[in-house]
């Protein structure tokens, strides 16, 4: 006897071309919010993170929808204080001799020049020439300091753009765990006074608990992110 078919069976093979269609679109779908809300497309540029306090941390998802440039980080052309060693992070630039030498400034010398169509001297030196290299393919980053997480990319020789919206994103981070740190400890201090205004420890608190949920949002885009960019590596 021949089985019997399922209510879902007779409905497929009625509406095969609509159920194509259907799965077509929604798997559309996730792959254009994967693309838009993983870093890997920057829609909302951030405020410029040289001005943080508690108001702009606290504002930054409703300002960064109306952002239309992407912020550049300060440049500087000072003497680095600290030695650039090979196997240390951050790489720093040197203004004048003597230059310490590095081999991961020359790992990055030779990425500039594999992916980025640069003709540097691989010698392990962050100069001049090496500064407006990164200035002239990142003009939007701080490219006196060669973060390890920035040195991954260009070593792997990701789009400029990417570049650029992975290293805010990590410093943008950087930025709101600093501003939680201090509230924290501003929040202990106001506790531990008995004559602390209640309504000002309230609104300490909210502060926190909705940049808290920031973090956790930018963790878990970066980690997505970099997960994606691995999976596209190999």
């Amino acid at each position: 006897m021949a089985k019997q078919k399922t209510s879902w069976q007779k409905f497929y093979e009625k509406n095969t071309g609509l159920v194509w269609v259907g799965g077509a679109v929604i798997g559309v779908s996730l792959l254009y919010l994967v693309y838009k809300y993983t870093g890997l497309k920057k829609v909302f540029a951030k405020k410029s993170l040289g001005k943080f306090d508690v108001a702009t941390a606290t504002s930054a998802t409703a300002t960064s929808a109306t952002a239309q440039q992407t912020p550049v980080l300060p440049q500087s052309n000072a003497v680095s204080t600290g030695a650039n060693v090979s196997g240390r992070f951050p790489l720093r630039y040197q203004s004048a001799p003597p230059y310490d030498f590095s081999q991961e400034v020359k790992n990055l010398q030779e990425a500039l020049n594999k992916f980025y169509g640069e003709k540097l001297v691989a010698d392990g030196k962050f100069g001049n020439a090496t500064l407006q290299a990164l200035r002239k393919h990142f003009p939007n980053l701080n490219t006196t300091e060669i973060s390890e997480s920035t040195y991954n990319l260009i070593m792997r020789g990701q789009s400029k753009q990417e570049v650029i919206n992975q290293t805010l994103d990590r410093t943008w981070l950087d930025g709101l765990l600093r501003l939680q740190e201090r509230d924290k400890k501003r929040l202990a201090e106001l506790q531990k006074n008995p004559t602390a205004n209640a309504s000002e420890i309230r609104r300490l608190q909210e502060i926190m608990s909705q940049r808290e949920k920031e973090i956790e949002a930018e963790k878990k885009k970066i980690g997505l992110a970099g997960l994606l960019e691995a999976i596209e590596f190999i």
